[in-house]
């Protein structure tokens, strides 16, 4: 009985421990364009990519990694009423394809829920009401944990940060980079500095 607690905890430990974490961080004058992110290693200071916004009437970003400056991925909102929806694609250098995904905003009166569509999976981003944190999991999988998010408190009176922890390397990195930027523009008023 003793092995098989101590299996099931090793399991969640192992499970739950970053594969990755960075550091998002919200440009905090963008003018009259959407919202611009940094993204770094956390213990360093060195850029690894870059969220930059395009002058749009809806969000139009792309994501480019550094030091190379290239771009990994697109991220366009489309005209709803009032929930919000993007489409976004991903580059994929083992196939050197882009691949296509949404992201949609559902509709919860406790919660802030998300679909994220990619490369034929389903994901959810959820977000508990009054919370910092917004985990993003595998619908197709028991909700299995992929990554998680944690808006800094300090963000709220100050410039967003945000760290990312993911969990799993079974979807790019960039997925999740594009859909906190589509979460922050449809929850957050964009600042002006």
């Amino acid at each position: 009985m003793f092995r098989v607690l101590l299996l099931c905890i090793v399991h969640a430990v192992v499970c739950h421990t970053a594969k990755r974490q960075y550091l998002i961080v919200t440009d905090f004058f963008t003018g009259i364009k959407a919202h611009e992110y940094s993204v770094y290693y956390p213990t360093s200071k060195i850029l690894q990519y870059r969220i930059e916004s395009k002058y749009h009437i809806l969000q139009s970003l792309e994501l480019v990694s550094y030091p190379t400056k290239t771009i990994i991925g697109k991220l366009k909102s489309k005209i709803k009423m009032i929930l919000y929806e993007a489409d976004f694609d991903i580059y994929d250098n083992r196939t050197r394809q882009w691949l296509k995904g949404t992201v949609k905003q559902g509709w919860s009166l406790f919660r802030h829920n998300w679909t994220i569509e990619f490369n034929g999976r389903s994901l959810l981003m959820e977000t508990e009401s009054l919370s910092f944190d917004t985990n993003i999991f595998d619908q197709q999988n028991n909700r299995a944990l992929l990554a998680k998010f944690r808006l800094r408190p300090h963000s709220l009176m100050w410039v967003s940060k945000y760290d990312l922890e993911i969990y799993s390397n079974e979807i790019p990195d960039s997925v999740y980079l594009l859909s906190i930027a589509a979460r922050d523009r449809a929850l957050r008023p964009r600042r002006k500095g």
